[in-house]
């Protein structure tokens, strides 16, 4: 905006001046002159504007890009370690790297004794990933990303976890 304010002043300051020298000349060329000025400064105004437009948008596009990071990190931070129960089982997320982007993993542990019952190999982008839970209804493991969906694995009566297709 001050480049604006800049540009404009110097435009009505040599638009007066030109205006000064061309007011006396009665030869027909003041007349030219006056409308060239208007011109030129109509032109660097209208570039001048659209500058301005451009760095409005770039720094829009900044702060979307940060808002986007920063609500990445606040997902990762949350499921760094996010634990949920329900009955003896717990599901515990873990963040895991892969060529320099985060994913997020997890595993069901029996509550008591903490050993690993089931780890599948499966991963989330963090930047994607919207929550895991077990369902409502039974120990059916719901995994929410925006990249690939909602992924569940449905609970086998031998205490194991099968990916649903």
């Amino acid at each position: 905006m001050r480049l604006f304010c800049c540009i404009y002043k110097i435009y009505l300051l040599w638009y007066h001046k030109i205006n000064e020298l061309v007011i006396f000349r009665m030869d027909g060329k003041g007349l030219f002159m006056k409308k060239w000025v208007t011109i030129s400064a109509i032109i660097c105004s209208v570039i001048s504007i659209i500058a301005c437009a451009v760095l409005i948008v770039e720094i829009s596009l900044i702060k979307v890009h940060y808002s986007i990071l920063e609500s990445k990190y606040e997902i990762v931070e949350e499921y760094s370690s996010f634990t949920t129960k329900k009955q003896n089982y717990r599901i515990k997320t873990y963040i895991t790297y892969l060529e320099d982007m985060e994913f997020i993993c997890f595993m069901v542990m029996d509550d008591q004794s903490g050993d690993v019952l089931f780890a599948p190999a499966d991963k989330w982008r963090a930047m994607d990933f919207k929550g895991i839970d077990f369902s409502e209804e039974n120990l059916d493991i719901v995994v929410s990303s925006g990249d690939v969906g909602t992924e569940i694995y449905t609970y086998q009566p031998e205490g194991i976890w099968v990916k649903k297709n």
